[in-house]
């Protein structure tokens, strides 16, 4: 699993990895219509339209969970538009994983792969430099140390 060098980064890491999951297990926000457009097909007889029936489902997020993950959406307002769409993509790249996905991210960052992982470090170190006093309370509030 990926984790920053620095301990202090590392707790920031897992608690936004955790906000991701969480926005993740969240409810869509619009509701997908029932209707569908199907174009005329053929009939053929060895085709099957039918979903599977295997369906893979993630749980609902607690409220706790939530409130952690609105903390975690003002810590993140708090970089600048680039750092901040950046530790976004990382985090949503990364979440349910075990590491981020480097390459597609350097991909669309048009950089190296190490580039990518410099600068998301320092986007997190610069969170713990502008919010030093909030990230202390975190740790023993989350006790994600």
């Amino acid at each position: 699993m990926y984790e920053p060098k620095d301990p202090n980064l590392a707790i920031i890491h897992k608690f936004l990895l955790q906000a991701a999951e969480t926005e993740r297990r969240m409810p869509p926000v619009r509701n997908k219509g029932t209707v569908t457009v199907w174009p005329e097909v053929a009939a053929e007889r060895n085709v099957d339209f039918r979903p599977d029936k295997t369906f893979v489902t993630v749980c609902r997020a607690t409220n706790k969970q939530i409130d952690n993950h609105a903390h975690a959406d003002d810590l993140i307002n708090l970089l600048d538009e680039e750092d901040r769409l950046l530790v976004r993509k990382v985090l949503k790249k990364a979440c349910f994983r075990r590491v981020p996905p480097w390459h597609q991210l350097a991909k669309h960052f048009h950089c190296d792969r190490r580039t990518v992982t410099r600068r998301y470090e320092k986007a997190l170190f610069v969170l713990l430099c502008r919010d030093t006093s909030r990230n202390v309370r975190l740790v023993k509030k989350y006790r994600l140390a």
